[in-house]
């Protein structure tokens, strides 16, 4: 090959990446021309072309117009982002990959490696929560390593989901949809002032489908396998005396259950060495039902999921003067769900895992922020701590019989940030930060040797550097190097402990570090190019 030919190989992706508007950037409007939308990816208002990393935004009020329904629905907009719904077998788990980087486990004692945030608050557990999108106002996917403004566990990237403000747009709206396999969907959002300086806004919905499978041998199970049904509601209360201090509570709930996900097990494969469910039992994929979203289990308690979950916020406002603003964000949440997987899909008991959890979590987060024209900061303090549990009582292994096995963590997580961007000019703007973490675990098993305990601490410095420059016919060029870390973990399910009565050890510290340049250019109102 020569260098010319190898030249339109390496040019030709990314003149077609040019070339193709990303909706996902900003949204349409019925006069065909792009609206520029404000994010707050850094912590503060400003032009999603202005952000110098890689950032994808979403209208709320244009959701549905796009075909996007539920959370799993924007991974389909979304470069470089996938999210997966499994995770025990739940219905109402939600698990985000973003260039490549997540976690599908959702036990205690296991982070996730992509943040997730509703209202600046960060939601340490992914499965059970309520993912409605009627009251969302805009949705934010941060592509690459968020170590510095949003702390642990964001590797991958950050979604923060921003809900509407009471009183901003008073009025209701009603939503109701039906299809195949008795989909019956209903929600309403009503927003609504009180008086001049407070309002409230209130969302609730239904949603209900049926299953797409059988329990074969179950024919008295009561649910069909990936049945869902799920009720939730919000209420959100804004009070602002004057214009520089607004407080706004909040309280959400939710309750879902159905049938276990459907899911594929090849009996062939062999997971450990040698062993497999054909070599050492006999069996066949012969012996699987032959429609692969029917489930041949005959374990009555792997076949029903049920999720809860419920939290209060609080978010105040204050302007201290024209250059210096505060936040403060503090919130309460708890989450439980049953649910379990029969690993081999057969009739006799040879892999399953049944489970139960529960987690409780608080947070607070003070900001102080600056905009002095010429050069601003985005500054804070956070502190979370989580407990919980998950219980699998009478897991199978391998047919070795019954056994229970529990895992309990306790995370407490305090942290300092800023983050300082100066105008050099008015064509060029640069900014660094930097945060430091500080972590603690405390976890405990109780399983096949008895009781063990494990305690770990953990720190890191995440720091970030970025330039954005803009330049002539709408054209942003940004540079930036972000880096992120994920706090050392415990065994999630220590099976090694059969073994080895020391392995219950917590691994070191995840860090990972993103080198990225990026063209963003909106060249006439109707098309915009990344």
């Amino acid at each position: 090959m020569n260098k010319n030919s190898l030249r339109v190989y390496l040019c030709a992706p990314i003149v077609l990446a040019l070339a193709l508007p990303q909706v996902s950037a900003a949204q349409e409007s019925d006069n065909n021309v792009f609206e520029e939308i404000t994010v707050t990816a850094t912590k503060r208002e400003e032009s999603i072309y202005d952000v110098p990393i890689a950032v994808s935004a979403f209208d709320g009020d244009k959701l549905a117009a796009q075909g996007i329904t539920t959370i799993n629905d924007v991974g389909k907009f979304v470069p470089n982002m996938n999210v997966t719904g499994f995770s025990a077998g739940h219905v109402s788990s939600i698990n985000v990959f973003i260039r490549g980087i997540g976690i599908q486990d959702h036990l205690i004692a296991v982070d996730p490696g992509v943040s997730v945030s509703v209202d600046g608050v960060y939601l340490g557990r992914q499965v059970g929560q309520n993912w409605s999108l009627s009251n969302i106002d805009r949705i934010e996917v941060l592509r690459g390593p968020q170590g510095t403004l949003y702390g642990r566990n964001s590797i991958g990237g950050a979604v923060n989901i921003i809900t509407k403000t009471p009183g901003e747009n008073p009025g209701a709206k009603v939503s109701l949809e039906a299809g195949s396999r008795g989909r019956l969907n209903g929600d309403f959002y009503a927003d609504w002032n009180l008086s001049d300086n407070s309002a409230m806004s209130f969302t609730g919905g239904y949603k209900h489908r049926d299953g797409i499978g059988d329990f074969v041998n179950l024919p008295n199970a009561g649910v069909e396998v990936g049945e869902m049904q799920e009720v939730y509601g919000r209420v959100t209360y804004r009070y602002a005396p004057s214009d520089d201090f607004s407080v706004v509570f909040s309280a959400d709930a939710n309750e879902g259950k159905g049938g276990l996900r459907p899911y594929t097990t090849f009996i062939d494969e062999a997971p450990f060495g040698d062993f497999s469910l054909s070599t050492v039992f006999g069996y066949t994929n012969d012996d699987l039902p032959s429609d692969p979203y029917d489930n041949a289990t005959l374990q009555a308690d792997q076949t029903r999921v049920s999720n809860a979950a419920s939290g209060l916020s609080i978010t105040a406002d204050w302007a201290f003067n024209d250059n210096l603003s505060g936040k403060v964000i503090a919130s309460t949440r708890s989450s439980e769900y049953k649910a379990g997987l029969d690993d081999d899909s057969l009739p006799e008991d040879i892999f399953s895992y049944p489970e139960v959890g529960e987690a409780d979590q608080t947070s607070v987060e003070f900001q102080v922020n600056g905009d002095f024209g010429g050069w601003d900061f985005v500054s804070g303090l956070f502190f979370f701590e989580e407990d919980g549990f998950n219980f699998q009582n009478g897991y199978n292994f391998a047919g070795f019989g019954a056994a229970d096995f529990r895992t309990e963590g306790e995370i407490t997580s305090q942290a300092i940030y800023a983050n300082f961007g100066f105008n050099v000019s008015d064509t060029l703007r640069i900014a660094a930060g930097a945060r430091y973490t500080e972590d603690d675990k405390d976890a405990f098993t109780q399983c096949c040797i008895g009781d063990i305990t494990g305690k770990a601490s953990f720190d890191e410095l995440s720091w970030d550097l970025s330039a954005n420059w803009t330049l002539g016919s709408g054209m942003h060029l940004y540079g930036a190097v972000q880096s992120g870390y994920q706090s050392g973990q415990f065994p999630a399910r220590p099976f090694c402990l059969f073994a080895d009565a020391t392995c219950f050890q917590a691994t070191d510290n995840v860090t990972a570090v993103n080198y990225e340049v990026g063209i963003k250019v909106l060249p006439w109102d109707n098309l915009q190019m990344s």
